[in-house]
């Protein structure tokens, strides 16, 4: 059975890996969701906070967080939470920021992040990074 959630189609029937997005612009959103949708499933939050209550209450396979995401939380202090959630230590979590300086990249790594892509990112090579830890090489 098939039902239609933010950002495309969960098949809740199946075991199927769901990518969580974390983005609050509208704009980066869409657009990261257009580079999915024909190979993942995802859903898609806009805070840290429900990234936080999504992940208690569903098991994503992997997680692309933003790191500035505005007001309230940083996706780096959301990561670190969701890492404490159980079935979470090892789920990874994709860092997507503009923030590309020198040490950044540590940062990233040391805050519980699996990995870092930099904005403005093309197709590809999200693609790729996705495919790097969802094991469809």
């Amino acid at each position: 059975m098939e039902k239609e959630e933010k950002g495309g189609v969960v098949n809740s029937a199946t075991d199927e890996k769901i990518i969580l997005i974390v983005e609050n612009e509208a704009l980066n959103s869409k657009l990261v969701e257009s580079f999915l949708k024909n190979t993942y499933a995802y859903e898609t939050v806009e805070d840290g906070h429900s990234a936080i209550e999504k992940s208690k209450n569903k098991k994503y396979s992997m997680i692309l967080m933003d790191i500035n995401l505005g007001k309230g939380m940083s996706g780096l202090e959301a990561a670190m939470e969701i890492r404490k959630i159980d079935g979470y230590l090892e789920v990874p979590i994709i860092a997507m920021t503009a923030f590309a300086m020198k040490g950044d990249e540590k940062e990233f790594l040391s805050g519980g992040c699996t990995d870092y892509i930099a904005k403005p990112f093309i197709q590809r090579d999200l693609l790729v990074l996705v495919s790097k830890y969802s094991g469809t090489d």
